[in-house]
């Protein structure tokens, strides 16, 4: 039932222009996200990257429009 929730709420974000992972395939238990990184691996989690002051006030910006 979480991943129904889940698929409707990445597709609506992703309808709307949010950078989140386009969504392939789901079922009961699990959702296929498109790959978000390049031939080097995954992108980083957000969690681990640092930003300098510009660049979080862009992404900051970019996520409150």
């Amino acid at each position: 039932m979480w991943t129904n929730h889940e698929w409707e709420t990445l597709r609506l974000l992703h309808a709307a222009g949010s950078d989140v992972p386009k969504q392939l395939a789901h079922s009961s238990g699990a959702i296929l996200l498109e790959f978000v990184g390049d031939a080097g691996g995954p992108a980083p989690m957000l969690r681990d990257v640092a930003f300098t002051t510009r660049e979080a006030r862009e992404v900051l910006a970019r996520l409150l429009v």
